[in-house]
C-alpha cells in the first residue's frame, strides 16, 4: 500500500497554499513570506541630555596638566575589553529541550492558543513535546538530526524520554549554535490527556550556551483529522475554527498552524539518550 505525503506551506502575510506530493518524505524547502532576520531598531542620536544648570565650558586654549587633568569622578582605565568567545558547538552529543516554556501565539487561532497555553501550564512534566538535537558537538551536517515527539518523565523524573511515535528530520547549525529546521514532514503527537497529531514542522531557534533553547518560531501543522479530539474543555476543531489551509482536492486534509515562541531549559533524556 502506497502512502502519499502532503506538506502544505504557510505564509504569515497571505497564508498562501503550496503542496508537494511524493511517495517519499518531501525535501526541505523555505516557507515564502517569512523573514527570520531581527528587525532593525531606529535610534535617535540627534539630541543629548544636558543639564543646562550645571553645564561647564572648557577653555580649549588652556594646556592640559597631567597632574590635574583627571579628577575623582573620572573612570579608571580598565584596559582593552576581553575577547568574546562564541560557542559554535556543544560539548555533549545532543541537546534536548522540553517545551513547557514555549507559548502558543503568532498565527495560531486565538481560542486554541489560549487553551493550549492553559493546558501546558498544568502539565506535571516539562511540556507536551521533546526536541532532541543530535550531533551538536560537531560540524558534520549529515549527523545534524532533530528527533521530535511527545514527552513523558523517565523513572519518575527529572529525566525525560519520548512518549509515542517520533519523527527525525534534518537541521542546520550555524554560528553561535543557531538551529534551523526547514519545512519538513514530521509525524508525531503532542502529549496531552488526548494526544494531538502533528504532520509537519519548522524551527528557527538558538541555543548559544547549549543549555537553553530560544525559539524565534516553531511552526507545527495539525491535520483537520484531529478536529474531534477533546482539548481544553472543547475540541481541537471548535477551538481552531476554519482551517486557513484548505484540503488539496481530496488528496489531503486541511491544515491548522500552531506557532510556538519563547524559550526553555535543557533536559536530560534517560534510558540511553535520544
Amino acid at each position: 500500500m502506497h502512502s502519499t505525503f502532503v506538506l502544505c506551506f504557510l505564509s504569515v502575510a497571505s497564508l498562501a497554499i503550496g503542496c508537494a506530493r511524493d511517495e517519499r518524505a518531501a525535501p526541505a524547502t523555505e516557507l515564502p513570506g517569512f523573514d527570520s532576520g531581527a528587525p532593525s531598531i531606529d535610534r535617535d542620536t540627534s539630541t543629548t541630555n544636558v543639564d543646562s544648570g550645571t553645564t561647564a565650558v572648557m577653555d580649549s586654549s588652556a594646556p592640559l596638566d597631567s597632574a590635574t587633568s583627571t579628577d575623582a569622578t573620572s573612570p579608571p582605565d580598565l584596559g582593552p575589553p576581553p575577547d568574546v568567545t562564541i560557542i559554535d558547538r556543544c560539548a555533549a552529543t545532543y541537546a534536548a529541550f522540553g517545551t513547557q516554556g514555549l507559548i502558543a501565539g503568532g498565527i495560531t487561532s486565538k481560542a486554541f492558543a489560549a487553551a493550549y497555553n492553559k493546558e501546558v501550564a498544568t502539565l506535571a512534566y516539562p511540556g507536551p513535546m521533546l526536541l532532541a538535537f543530535k550531533g551538536v558537538n560537531g560540524t558534520d551536517a549529515s549527523k545534524h538530526k532533530l528527533r521530535v515527539g511527545g514527552l513523558e518523565l523517565f523513572g519518575g523524573g527529572p529525566e525525560v524520554r519520548f512518549q509515542g511515535p517520533t519523527a527525525e528530520v534534518s537541521f542546520e547549525m550555524g554560528t553561535g549554535v543557531t538551529l534551523k529546521v526547514p519545512d519538513q514532514l514530521a509525524s508525531f503527537k503532542l502529549h496531552f490527556a488526548n494526544d494531538i497529531p502533528v504532520v509537519a514542522i519548522r524551527v528557527t531557534a538558538a541555543a548559544g550556551d547549549c543549555t537553553e533553547l530560544s525559539v524565534d518560531s516553531l511552526m507545527l501543522l495539525i491535520s483537520e483529522s484531529a478536529k474531534d479530539i477533546a482539548f481544553g474543555g472543547s475540541t481541537v476543531g471548535a477551538l481552531m475554527g476554519t482551517p486557513p489551509i484548505a484540503a488539496d482536492a481530496g488528496a489531503g486534509p486541511a491544515i491548522w498552524p500552531l506557532e510556538l515562541l519563547g524559550s526553555d531549559k535543557k533536559v536530560t533524556v534517560g534510558g540511553g539518550g535520544p
